[in-house]
């Protein structure tokens, strides 16, 4: 059984049931991923020849807290929470926000190669846009505090931040903490809440 199939077995194990159809999307993207990754260094090295199932799980373990219309992944990259959660999710509107030129490239072609209609990709710094989203993700951006203070920016009153984390960073306040266990990581992360008033 391949990795990518394991992955399934484990989603379905966690009540996370994707349909064929969107499970062919998500095995077409990880094709990009593979064809585009060196060339873009989309993701590191080790990754794409260990497997990128740990970024998949990253993803989609988070599905069931991703509520609202419209979402922001702000510093998209590879495409990593957006477009996973775009392809599972997709009565959403999610617009993925990334700086990088290449990786911006990258992510319109994955937009337009799987037709997902329900994703916009911005090329721009999150920090210059002003948004009214339901909710906004993050992976990896610069200072923490300073993402705090853009909310306003970027989500409506009443929406939420959701930023992964290695460790609980409480010294933030956030308004609510989610364990993530992840198999494919030897730790497990956590999803901070912060909501916009």
């Amino acid at each position: 059984m391949s990795n990518f199939k394991r992955l399934k077995l484990l989603l379905e194990e966690r009540g996370i049931s994707i349909p064929a159809e969107k499970w062919a999307r998500l095995e077409a993207y990880k094709s990009l991923l593979l064809l585009w990754g060196n060339r873009f260094a989309l993701v590191s090295r080790r990754d794409l020849k260990e497997g990128l199932e740990k970024h998949f799980a990253d993803s989609l373990l988070i599905s069931p807290y991703v509520e609202g219309r419209h979402i922001l992944d702000l510093g998209s990259g590879a495409g990593f929470p957006g477009i996973p959660l775009a392809i599972v999710l997709d009565e959403k509107r999610f617009t993925l926000i990334e700086s990088r030129r290449k990786k911006w490239v990258f992510l319109r072609e994955v937009r337009r190669e799987l037709g997902l209609e329900n994703l916009e990709v911005v090329n721009a710094r999150w920090e210059d846009l002003r948004y009214e989203a339901d909710l906004a993700l993050t992976r990896a951006t610069g200072s923490t505090e300073e993402l705090l203070d853009e909310l306003p920016h970027l989500l409506k009153e009443g929406g939420y931040l959701l930023l992964y984390s290695a460790d609980k960073r409480l010294e933030l306040l956030p308004d609510r903490i989610e364990i993530i266990e992840n198999p494919y990581r030897t730790a497990p992360f956590y999803l901070l809440f912060f909501r916009r008033d």
